[in-house]
């Protein structure tokens, strides 16, 4: 009987619960449903306006309020209608993403019945261009469109500031609601960054919208921005000269393995299963990985990722991370070279015939001064023999002072154990 008792009780108090949850949100339900089409106004609107439909075609009249004030109306025939709430009433609207609370009421044959609901002021401008380009000879366009449902503008002024130069005004073609302006991009502007803003304006108020721009030579891959497995990845040129099937792995499988093929953007968090220990990246979950070719004869891995073309300039180097997956069949052998384009010239970086990799990531980088006035590529080889596996991270040009273009905040993974059988 308490068990039975216990239950009543707990039922009475749930439903007392949900009342007061509902009443919380809506103060007042008699069967009459509600539906507002817009919860949103723009700066540059006069007013929030919208359409609302009610179930009930009883209702002739909506009243909307904020807290216990009423802010707007509307008129209903047929369940439709639409309604205006003045901007001066919504004085919690002042930035973008600022949100007020309206409570919709409409009184049907029934009594009232009311719906909260929340509004947000936007952003009404799209900007639709490049966040990144190379420092090459060419125009681009940085495009703003105006929402369909918000007032027009009546002026839209866009100015462009390079770096940490003031800002200056440059002129837009199109139309205030639909337009763009030309920017030229040439290669002594690498590493600048542009910013745009553009400010769109009327009687009611203004917006402000703004674009950045950076304007750069990639010179740095850590791999994270390719999916997972793939067996190309621009704009790196990969070369499978020995085309011999490889070994799988016990530990884990992935899509490809065993194939003939050269290098692959290995994901440490989407092997079957993921996250083996001793396959984690230098930085991130990804990076280049070559797997050992199955041997013919004394013909083992002769696999290649070749660099796109990189200017050097005095005191420019080549950075890179590698690590041997295990020593237990021999340490694999890496190759680096600079190959000139032009002539087709190969100078090898590595120690002649290969460069012995650790089963600990580690660090390799070479002088490229040499090169200094030259346009080169990087060449880095896998000339393992039924050896495992070649891991590649984190690859980098560096300038004169050793910075790259770009810099990577992850931390390297530290090195376990793991298990090291072969299939054959």
């Amino acid at each position: 009987m308490k068990k039975i008792l216990l239950f009543a009780f707990s039922i009475f108090a749930l439903a007392v619960a949900f009342n007061a949850c509902e009443e919380a949100e809506d103060p007042f339900y008699t069967g009459v449903t509600i539906y507002v089409d817009k919860l949103h106004m723009y700066p540059l609107d006069a007013n929030y306006e919208g359409n609302i439909e009610v179930s009930s075609t009883d209702v002739s009249t909506l009243k909307v309020f904020k807290a216990s004030t009423e802010v707007g109306t509307a008129t209903v025939s047929g369940g439709k209608g639409a309604f205006s709430v003045p901007k001066s009433n919504l004085s919690e609207l002042v930035k973008i993403g600022d949100k007020v609370t309206l409570n919709f009421q409409v009184d049907g044959s029934d009594g009232l019945a009311s719906r909260n609901r929340s509004v947000s002021l936007n952003d009404p401008v799209a900007v639709t261009a490049l966040k990144n380009i190379l420092p090459i000879d060419t125009t681009i366009k940085v495009e703003f469109k105006i929402k369909d449902d918000c007032t027009a503008p009546t002026t839209v002024v866009v100015t462009q500031a390079v770096n940490s130069e003031d800002p200056v005004t440059v002129t837009p073609q199109g139309s205030l609601t639909d337009g763009w302006v030309d920017v030229v991009i040439s290669p002594d502007m690498n590493k600048d960054t542009l910013t745009f803003a553009i400010t769109s304006s009327n009687a009611n108020g203004s917006v402000v919208s703004k674009h950045t721009l950076i304007i750069a030579e990639q010179r740095e891959w850590d791999f994270e921005e390719y999916d997972s497995f793939v067996t190309e990845f621009e704009p790196w040129t990969l070369v499978d000269n020995d085309e011999l099937p490889t070994w799988t792995f016990s530990a884990l499988s992935y899509p490809g393995t065993g194939s003939a093929g050269s290098w692959t953007i290995f994901d440490f968090e989407a092997t079957d299963p993921a996250e083996v220990a001793g396959w984690e990246a230098h930085s991130g979950t990804k990076y280049a990985m070559c797997a050992n070719s199955i041997p013919d004869g004394a013909q083992g891995n002769d696999d290649w990722m070749i660099s796109k073309p990189f200017a050097i300039s005095a005191g420019f180097s080549v950075s890179l991370f590698a690590k041997s997956l295990t020593d237990a069949y021999g340490l694999e052998r890496l190759v680096v070279k600079v190959l000139e384009p032009d002539t087709k010239a190969e100078t090898v970086l590595t120690p002649d015939p290969y460069q012995e990799v650790p089963t600990d990531w580690t660090n390799y980088t070479f002088d490229l001064s040499d090169f200094d006035g030259k346009t080169v590529q990087i060449m880095i080889g896998c000339v393992s023999y039924d050896a495992f596996a070649l891991f590649v991270d984190d690859f980098e040009i560096l300038d004169g002072e050793g910075k790259s273009q770009y810099s990577n905040n992850f931390q390297s993974s530290n090195s376990v154990t793991l298990d090291l059988k072969k299939f054959r």
